[in-house]
């Protein structure tokens, strides 16, 4: 599994692909652990965004000055509303894991990591 934070901007809003690129110090494991050890392409994906209903999307491989990349993006017309109240400047947390021949992308909101850090801190008895 890869994870790392994501800060909302502008294009993940309103663009129709809400594009979140994949920080490049994650490539190797994101290679080895989700591509296994094929990369260099784009794969489908399964999203689940903050309302929590499944999207189609894919991490899309591309390269540009800097160097390759990926990015994960949705597919189709989904309304802008399963990505919860985000507002720019806001912080979320992506995780990416392969369960056998599904690729599983979450974003999940700051509020939830606060409620699943109280859980972890403070274990019911």
């Amino acid at each position: 599994m890869i994870s790392f934070p994501f800060k909302v901007g502008k294009a993940f809003l309103e663009a129709s692909n809400h594009p979140i690129t994949i920080p490049q110090r994650n490539n190797t494991r994101l290679i080895e652990e989700v591509y296994q050890g094929k990369g260099n392409r784009s794969i489908p994906v399964r999203i689940t965004p903050v309302q929590g209903r499944n999207l189609n999307g894919e991490i899309y491989y591309g390269v540009s000055s800097y160097g390759p990349y990926y990015q994960i993006k949705i597919l189709g017309n989904y309304p802008g509303y399963y990505l919860g109240d985000l507002k720019i400047g806001d912080f979320v947390f992506i995780t990416v894991k392969r369960v056998d021949n599904i690729i599983e992308v979450k974003i999940h909101s700051s509020a939830e990591l606060r409620k699943n850090f109280d859980n972890f801190c403070n274990p019911a008895i």
